[in-house]
């Protein structure tokens, strides 16, 4: 039922988004495009900060600076064209910092990161710490 409605979702939005994506950007990105250039500022900006700096407790930091998923976001969000993709890497996106953070836990017991003492026990991420990944 679940795959049934997202490959519609995906027909529909190929057959009714892509013919007037042009035409829609267009206009998106002219009426946009001061906006997006100061955002295309602020996260070149960001890009380099530590861990540290968006807040995330220590217990959570990725020793992959969260790789994979801003792996996923790029290709996803940033080289798709579809909102269904998009949507779809953004909640995958959420899925694999899940996994890493419980992974990275699991696998690099008691081990010094960054800039303190890893906490290593199981955690379950509230939205205090999710949100910052």
């Amino acid at each position: 039922d679940e795959l049934f409605r997202e490959a519609v979702r995906e027909q529909v939005e190929l057959e009714v988004y892509v013919p007037l994506r042009s035409t829609i950007s267009k206009y998106l990105v002219y009426a946009w495009f001061n906006e997006d250039m100061e955002m295309k500022h602020k996260m070149k900006a960001l890009e380099n900060k530590p861990q540290s700096f968006f807040r995330i407790p220590k217990e959570h930091r990725s020793r992959s600076d969260w790789s994979s998923v801003s792996k996923i976001l790029k290709e996803g969000v940033g080289r798709s064209t579809l909102p269904c993709v998009k949507l779809r890497a953004i909640v995958d996106a959420a899925k694999e910092i899940t996994h890493l953070d419980a992974e990275e836990r699991s696998v690099f017991p008691e081990a010094t990161f960054f800039d303190g003492k890893v906490v290593t026990k199981t955690k379950t991420l509230g939205a205090d710490d999710f949100l910052p990944m």
